[in-house]
């Protein structure tokens, strides 16, 4: 199971990943309510409530933020690990995560970039629409790609060069 969740080797179906992310969800959704449940109730402790919020926290706040800390970096590192391999049940190398999803937003950040240069040269936000929508078109386009790449289509029957396939009976 460890393997799984954080081993970059190996394919995993399409099935293992949309139930990673259901688990996924259902632990953000876990530590956000403990996070705001516990920093409520370390307020409600401190014998001194304080208006200023970096007075207001106290050791067992520091402590429950340091546990979520360290569970999110674990979350997001087997979060890693499990889109690499359906990459490589796709047959691609794990660097098609920057294609997918870092290049989204780098045409989101250059979208605006250019809308704001047009902002300040025209002095309007019609024009300004007009420069950043070619590069938000493209952003959209790149994570749709990697939308259907990584969550629809089928891994490459058979083995790859990553593995066997893990639909493969027997």
């Amino acid at each position: 199971m460890l393997g799984y969740l954080f081993d970059f080797k190996g394919r995993i179906n399409r099935a293992k990943l949309w139930a990673y992310l259901l688990v996924a969800f259902g632990f953000e959704v876990a530590i956000l309510i403990i996070a705001v449940v516990g920093l409520h109730v370390f307020a409600l402790l401190d014998p001194a409530p304080s208006q200023d919020w970096g007075q207001a926290v106290g050791p067992g706040a520091i402590v429950s933020a340091i546990a979520i800390a360290i569970l999110l970096v674990l979350f997001y590192w087997s979060s890693l690990a499990v889109l690499v391999k359906r990459l490589h049940d796709r047959n691609r190398r794990a660097i098609w995560l920057l294609y997918f999803f870092v290049g989204p937003l780098l045409f989101e950040i250059i979208g605006a970039a250019a809308g704001y240069a047009v902002r300040l040269i025209a002095a309007s936000a019609a024009y300004q629409a007009l420069a950043e929508l070619p590069f938000l078109a493209l952003a959209v386009a790149l994570f749709g790609w990697g939308f259907v790449d990584l969550y629809c289509l089928r891994g490459t029957m058979g083995a790859n060069r990553f593995g066997p396939d893990p639909l493969a009976k027997g």
